[in-house]
This record gives structure tokens, sequence and C-alpha cells, in this order.
């Protein structure tokens, strides 16, 4: 298993409802390419005692994957269709960016 996980903030006027819909278009296309298992969008929830160093970035995105093959595939088609302009990841991609800044992403795999 790995995790990718991204932190960022939403771009003024954008709201977290419109972000979560071209978040989950996006990767619904990705699932439906077999490069993706599963996928969250989450708020920070502020707390006294869990947040020991907590980020100043308030969304948490988290995609899933069967392995670092997995990763691997969905990077390197996301990146060719970027370089080639392919539709329709691209508009899903540029849609999702679009609303976001001050990104952090971050890839994780299980522990064995």
């Amino acid at each position: 298993m790995a995790k990718m996980i991204g932190q960022f903030d939403l771009k003024e006027g954008e709201t977290v409802k419109a972000y979560k819909k071209s978040f989950d278009d996006f990767c619904e296309y990705l699932k439906e390419q077999n490069l993706l298992q599963s996928w969250g969008v989450y708020e920070r929830a502020p707390h006294d005692g869990y947040d020991t160093n907590p980020p100043h970035q308030t969304l948490m995105i988290e995609m899933g994957f069967i392995n670092l093959k997995q990763s691997q595939s969905c990077w390197d088609y996301i990146e060719a269709c970027e370089s080639k302009n392919t539709e329709p990841l691209c508009m899903l991609h540029r849609s999702m960016n679009s609303k976001v800044t001050d990104t952090v992403f971050i890839l994780y795999r299980a522990c064995e």
C-alpha cells in the first residue's frame, strides 16, 4: 500500500465543496484507468493535545495506491497527459489545481 498525502489551502473565493467535486472527478477518472484505489479530502480539526507540530495548511487529501508501482504509473500517466495536453485528464487536473495554493505533497508506503 502507498499513500500520497497533499496539504494545501484554498485560493480566496474557492469553496471546499467545489474543490471536493473537482478532486472526486479527477480521482474517479484515475480509478477508471486502474491507477488509483481510494481517496479522501480532510479538513484540519485543531486540537490542543493532538497538534504537536501542526501544519499551517487547512486541507489535506489522501490518494491510496495498491503499491509504489501503481503510484509511479499514476504519476507517469499524469505527467504524460500534461506534457501532451491530453483530455479529459488535463482539464480535470487543472480544474482541481486552480483552486489551491501553498501545496505540499508527500508519498508514503506501508512498512513491511
